[in-house]
This record gives structure tokens, C-alpha cells and sequence, in this order.
């Protein structure tokens, strides 16, 4: 009777597309999408059972693309994060473009990924719950329409321990000059042994916990802003938010008496 040579795909861990109309049909023979080299779709009809003749090339636009790697999560890996690289670029609707899930027994997680974007973006996951675990982690790339021309680039795919320190907040943030002053340094991930650095001067630290650090402050600190900075035992840095001012910053008005022979 004839109709319509519909495509729906189906990426691992995810649910089927909704039907994408790629022609019409005469009802003759039995229509086949194969997939060459590249990942590009070519639709073709049966001129007899089992011998397909290539009827048209779909656009070079409409492509599958999805990776998917098993790994083991070490159990006793610090913080396991799992992190990568990309680029993304042709996306015609919001649903298309890059998906990354993470599948293991029970449970699905989705990384977030962000929208449309020439420059590198870096995306990390904290994946503690399920260490000690066998996963699957599947990249993929979508398109929705037949015109689509989406581009998506990977680098730096990686699996390991979460190492840098993050401080959010220093406590107090403002010092008086000229006089030695203890202060605490707050956020998340200090390893035992981290130490506190204001400018390139290493101050003595004491590691409280993993989201605490005390350091005393020299009296012959310059009067100014100071960039103070954790460092974890493995050399790995993170910088506060905000700078560490001491003293206080005076504005004086500055008066100009024009010249007399100034219009």
C-alpha cells in the first residue's frame, strides 16, 4: 500500500527517539537503512528478499554516534571523579546534542552537559556512590532532524581521585595591619597535611579537617590585597574567592584649581 520510511534510534540507557519521516514509500520492496564507515545513513529497498539496491543517500548531516566503556570504579579510591572534554556545535533543536550517562546495576545517572559551545567545557562527576562497582558510561551524540549538521568533540576522557582543594570562604576576610592573626580558611577536599599560602609566602597551618584549615598571619604582612591559595600534599592548588585585604582603603578627593588663561 505504500506510506512513509520512518527512523527512530535507541542509545544505551536511554529510551527510543521519537520516528523521524525520511521518505515516501511505494509500498515496493522493503526498505533498510544501512550505516557506512563514516556513521552516515544510506536508506535502500529490497529488490528482492534479502537483496537490497541503494534507493537515495540521506543528508551527510544525519548521523549516529555513541561510545561506551565499562569500567570498575576503584573502592578505595579518594573522591573517584570522572571528568572529559568537549566542544559542540550544528545543534538545530534543544533535544539534540550530547548525552553521557552512567549505568550500573539499579540505577542511571546523567552527567550534565551544557548547551551549544565552540570552546573547550570541561565537565566532572562525583561518582563515590557507586565505588566499588562495575558501570557503563556511554557518550552520545543525537540529531532530531534530517538537516541537522552536529559536531561533538571529545578529549580527555578520565577516571581518578579528586585532588584539588576548593576554599570558599576566609575567615576574617579584612586584617588589621602590623599585627599577627589567626585566620580560617573554609570549603571542601583539604587532605591531611594541606597547607595555606597567602602571595608565594607558605604560613604555618593546621589541618582541621577536610573542610577546615587554620594559618597564623605575619605581622609584617604589606598593608593591601594578598591572594591566598590551599595546597594539598600532592601539590594540587585552589584559590579563595575573594582577596585578603589588610588594612583599610582610603579614596582622597583630588581638587584641580583650573589656570586662569583655561577656557
Amino acid at each position: 500500500q505504500g506510506g512513509y520510511v520512518h527512523f527512530r534510534y535507541k542509545v544505551p540507557g536511554h529510551q527510543w527517539t521519537a520516528p523521524v519521516i525520511l521518505t515516501t514509500w511505494s509500498g515496493i520492496g522493503a526498505p533498510q537503512i544501512h550505516s557506512d564507515a563514516e556513521g552516515h545513513l544510506n536508506l535502500a529497498f529490497e529488490q528482492s528478499p534479502g537483496t537490497p539496491v541503494m534507493g537515495r543517500n540521506l543528508p551527510r548531516g544525519v548521523k549516529l554516534s555513541a561510545l561506551s566503556q565499562v569500567i570498575t570504579i576503584p573502592e578505595d579510591m579518594h573522591k573517584p571523579t570522572l571528568s572529559f572534554d568537549y566542544t559542540l556545535t550544528g545543534a538545530l533543536q534543544a533535544t539534540e546534542g550530547l548525552s553521557a550517562t552512567l549505568v550500573g546495576e539499579g540505577f542511571a545517572f546523567s552527567l550534565p552537559v551544557s548547551d551549544e559551545t565552540t570552546d573547550w567545557q570541561r565537565i566532572w562527576a562525583d561518582v563515590s556512590p557507586w565505588a566499588g562497582e562495575t558501570v557503563t558510561l556511554t557518550l552520545a551524540a543525537s540529531v532530531r532532524e534530517l538537516q541537522s549538521n552536529l559536531q561533538v568533540s571529545l578529549d580527555d576522557i578520565s577516571l581518578g581521585s579528586w585532588l584539588t582543594p576548593l576554599p570558599t570562604a576566609v575567615t576574617p576576610i579584612k586584617l588589621t595591619p602590623y599585627a599577627s592573626v589567626v585566620i580560617t580558611v573554609t570549603g571542601s577536599n583539604f587532605l591531611e597535611g594541606a597547607q595555606v599560602v597567602i602571595d608565594d609566602l607558605l604560613l604555618d597551618s593546621t589541618w582541621v579537617s577536610a573542610t577546615e584549615i587554620t594559618a597564623t598571619m605575619p605581622a609584617t604582612l604589606a598593608l593591601g590585597g594578598h591572594l591566598l591559595r590551599v595546597v594539598n600534599p600532592g601539590g594540587q592548588t585552589g584559590y579563595a574567592p575573594q582577596v585578603l585585604v589588610v588594612g583599610e582603603a582610603v579614596y582622597i578627593p583630588v581638587l584641580l584649581k583650573s589656570s586662569p588663561w583655561v577656557q
